[in-house]
Parts: structure tokens; C-alpha cells; sequence
């Protein structure tokens, strides 16, 4: 890989983790928000997480092409 590419596939190395941590985050103010009577909330929550791993899945795309 060159310069920039290598430097891309460190970033999504990153970028994954990072969104995993926030991936908890939400899943467990998801569950907090449905316990406070708020599901209008929880359903916000749960897309952002559903969007989250859709985001994952591509750099993931992106990642496998990097090291082919």
C-alpha cells in the first residue's frame, strides 16, 4: 500500500473500534430510554445504532479491498 493508503487503513481500523464503543453507548441509552417511558427516543437510538453498523460494514468493505 502507499502512504496514504496505509494511513487509511489504520484510520479504519479506528474509525471501527471507535464506532463500536459508541455502538454500546447507544444500545444502553436505548434501553434507558425505553425503562423512562420514552420508546419515541428508544426507536431514534436503535436507527442511529442500525445506521452505526451500516457505517461499520462499509469501512469493513472498504478495509477488505485495502488489503486485497
Amino acid at each position: 500500500l502507499t502512504g496514504d493508503m496505509e494511513r487509511l487503513k489504520k484510520l479504519i481500523d479506528y474509525w471501527i473500534n471507535h464506532n463500536k464503543s459508541h455502538g454500546q453507548s447507544y444500545f444502553e441509552w436505548t434501553a434507558k430510554a425505553q425503562e423512562s417511558n420514552r420508546p419515541d427516543i428508544a426507536e431514534e437510538l436503535r436507527t442511529v445504532t442500525e445506521l452505526l453498523e451500516k457505517a461499520d460494514q462499509c469501512l469493513e468493505r472498504i478495509r477488505k479491498s485495502l488489503c486485497s
